[in-house]
């Protein structure tokens, strides 16, 4: 079998993530005004953005992951609430969460996207969502994956939540085997934008590596070849299928 594992948010999902995080705490604000908890905007934003690098870097230390509602309670924390008051509110700054992640209304896919994992299907690749997650519940971010016409490539989806492990840890690509119902596929393939995560994750797993460089911080233009035969960085989608030909994998 040939496998192809792809990060979901950053990778396939394409949005301004500020603009995004400006949206959920919009939507947390109109949450905590029902209960008559009033904050500024700012303020709000901050610790949500804070969270949310605390949150990443304790993955990466511990190598578990963190439940989303155990996310929101340290996030509630920062704001200053008291245990008894998160405990009542927990649930429904999860559900506004959720509402805020779900109604973004300004995502988009990768040029050639669906060029790209058509192709791959056509030749024989099996396509793995494998992504973590940070604030919402993996159902989230399979509504998004489904809203942008994307899940029909793929053979199944495993996030950090459902598996209670996070890349870049083998444990996580275990349980990618594992769902999959194979122990040593013929060939693996990880593709994804995160330097940390997505990167290290091939490395550590002994698996091809393919950096989609959203940002053109590390190619301009077309791939480079980071390690030989190992690790690849591409400008755009469409040169996946350049890195697959290099490798022979495709002609």
């Amino acid at each position: 079998m040939k496998l192809i594992t792809i990060d979901a948010w950053g990778t396939l999902i394409q949005y301004d993530s500020n603009e995004l995080k400006k949206h959920i705490v919009s939507k947390i604000l109109d949450k905590l005004k029902i209960f008559d908890l009033t904050f500024r905007f700012e303020y709000v934003f901050e610790k949500f953005v804070e969270t949310d690098k605390y949150i990443r870097d304790l993955r990466i230390e511990e190598g578990r992951c963190i439940s989303p509602i155990k996310t929101i309670e340290i996030f509630l924390q920062k704001l200053g609430l008291d245990i008894n008051t998160i405990e009542f509110i927990k649930y429904e700054i999860q559900n506004s969460i959720i509402d805020a992640v779900v109604s973004y209304d300004k995502y988009y896919k990768p040029d050639d996207l669906d060029y790209v994992l058509q192709k791959l299907t056509n030749s024989g690749f099996k396509l793995i969502i494998a992504s973590n997650i940070v604030f919402w519940p993996s159902y989230a971010t399979r509504i998004v994956i489904d809203k942008l016409g994307l899940s029909k490539y793929f053979t199944a989806q495993v996030y950090a939540d459902e598996v209670g492990f996070v890349k870049p840890y083998p444990k996580f690509y275990k349980e990618i085997l594992k769902k999959i119902g194979i122990e040593k596929p013929e060939v693996i393939i990880h593709i994804g934008d995160s330097i940390r995560e997505d990167l290290v994750y091939s490395l550590i797993n002994n698996v091809v590596g393919i950096v989609f460089d959203v940002k053109k911080s590390i190619v301009k233009d077309y791939y480079v070849e980071l390690i030989p035969n190992k690790i690849f960085a591409v400008s755009k989608f469409i040169h996946v299928l350049d890195v697959l030909r290099k490798l022979n994998l495709m002609s």
